[in-house]
């Protein structure tokens, strides 16, 4: 749990943030992307520890979509796939 003190100085760096972002210009972030899709994985816990190509131990990760992601970047940089890591 917060105290009143921390929760505080978190939402006026908040409203420094949102303050700074009405004027941003978008570099080096997508400025235009929507996180509400996703904002429901920040409910669950998850973790992916170890290789994700290898066996799997743990049940809640998204191994699944980083075996993708991983994939997508070695073609994409034209990696070796034995040479890619999450």
């Amino acid at each position: 749990m917060v105290d009143q003190q921390h929760e505080r100085r978190i939402d006026d760096l908040f409203e420094t943030m949102k303050a700074a972002n009405e004027t941003f210009l978008g570099y080096p972030f997508a400025k235009g992307f929507s996180y509400e899709s996703l904002w429901r994985f920040m409910t669950v816990s998850g973790n992916n520890f170890g290789g994700p190509f290898g066996p799997q131990s743990y049940r809640i990760s998204s191994r699944l979509l980083e075996c993708e992601v991983i994939e997508f970047f070695t073609k994409l940089l034209r990696a070796a796939p034995s040479e890619a890591w999450g």
